[in-house]
């Protein structure tokens, strides 16, 4: 799970400071989320891994000025 928080850290703090990297990375940061909420209805870990990282995302996308709205309608 830590590693994990790091990698979401390391894909949101480069997207900002490579914008143009950005439309690579949100489709993918995404993706990984998703598959955590797949994960979660059998995995205690994933879980708090999919809740932990959601909370994180929501608040490092005000900063990085990226849209989200799809993670959080499809919950």
């Amino acid at each position: 799970m830590q590693a994990l928080g790091g990698l979401l850290l390391e894909i949101m703090l480069e997207s900002k400071y490579f914008p143009d990297d950005r439309q690579d990375v949100i489709p993918s940061l995404k993706e990984l989320l998703r598959q955590l909420r797949i994960m979660r209805v059998n995995n205690g870990m994933a879980v708090r891994t999919y809740f932990s990282l959601l909370g994180l995302t929501k608040k490092l996308a005000s900063t990085t000025k990226f849209d989200i709205t799809d993670l959080i309608n499809e919950d």
